[in-house]
């Protein structure tokens, strides 16, 4: 039934189930997107933090400053 029919059926001027339906899946696909960005935020936070402590090739001076910036994007992406 289209939504604008389901609104019309309820006669009491209650929120009818098909909206309230429509916003939990709405609020799911939201949280689910925010949690997978908030994943990849950190897992690539931690693979560049790992590579660079890794590999001796890139141990330079700029590169510092690359883990510190990882470095506080992890800490901002884990609290999400």
């Amino acid at each position: 039934m289209p939504t604008a029919m389901i609104r019309l059926l309820n006669v009491n001027g209650n929120v009818s189930d098909m909206d309230n339906l429509k916003a939990d899946i709405i609020k799911s696909v939201e949280v689910s997107f925010l949690a997978v960005v908030s994943l990849l935020g950190v897992l690539g936070n931690l693979l560049v933090i790992f590579s660079v402590f890794h590999s001796r090739a890139v141990h330079r001076g700029g590169n510092e400053f690359l883990i510190n910036l990882a470095f506080a994007d992890l800490l901002a992406s884990s609290i999400k």
